[in-house]
Parts: structure tokens; C-alpha cells; sequence
């Protein structure tokens, strides 16, 4: 499936609880192995009424996870209710550049400890 043509959102999934200044927990389908606490850029609200929770895709392989960071391509910090939180611009490996977000450089290292933050390396 064409990266662009796939979806970009799944759910509607209930917000559970606000974790800090810009994340929210939301009460996933049991079993998923996908970490249940999301940044608010990465969330979108449900409009219109929804029956059926979807089961979210599978992220695993025989190799093991497949959405990693491939590279930063960019830096910024941006100020959230008076605090100052750096953001990297993260390219994902099998996306294109246009498919990048920005993350929390905070987020990226607890999740992506291996993963080097330093300016043009992988």
C-alpha cells in the first residue's frame, strides 16, 4: 500500500487521562502492544458518531518493530503553557520526508534510546 493512501489515524479510542502538558492516555483495545500514552500532535478528534472501536494494525515483524526514525531533519523549541520544550523533525523509516512529525526530543530518547538526536546523525 502506498504510504499516502494508508490510513493516517485509527480509532475513535477514549482519552483515559491527560499525562502532562501535551499527552493523553487513551484506553486502547486489550492486547495491543502499542504504548497507550500519545502526544496531542499525533491525536485528531473524532467528529460524527462512531459504533466500533478498529483493531490497530499490527507494528511487528519477524525483525521486530517496524516504525523507527530513520533521521532528524530538523530542529525547534517551541513554548507550552510558559515551559520551552525542544522538538526534533523526525524522518521514519519506510515514509517519505513528507510523512515526518515533529516529536519531543524528551519522548525520542525514552523510546528510541539508541536512537542518536545529534544534528545530521543516524
Amino acid at each position: 500500500i502506498n504510504a499516502k493512501l494508508a490510513a493516517r489515524y485509527y480509532g475513535p479510542y477514549p482519552v483515559v487521562a491527560r499525562v502532562g502538558a501535551v499527552a493523553y492516555q487513551l484506553r486502547l483495545p486489550e492486547g495491543s502492544r502499542v504504548h497507550s500514552v500519545f502526544h496531542v500532535s499525533l491525536l485528531k478528534k473524532a467528529v460524527g458518531s462512531y459504533h466500533e472501536e478498529e483493531d490497530l494494525p499490527d507494528l511487528e515483524g519477524e525483525r521486530g518493530v517496524l516504525i523507527e526514525p530513520e533521521e532528524v531533519l530538523a530542529r525547534r523549541t517551541v513554548q507550552v503553557q510558559g515551559e520551552k520544550i525542544n522538538q526534533v523533525l523526525i524522518h521514519w523509516k519506510g515514509q517519505g520526508v513528507d510523512e515526518a512529525t515533529w516529536e519531543e526530543v524528551i519522548m525520542m530518547k525514552s523510546q528510541f534510546p539508541n536512537f542518536c538526536l545529534e544534528d545530521k546523525a543516524v
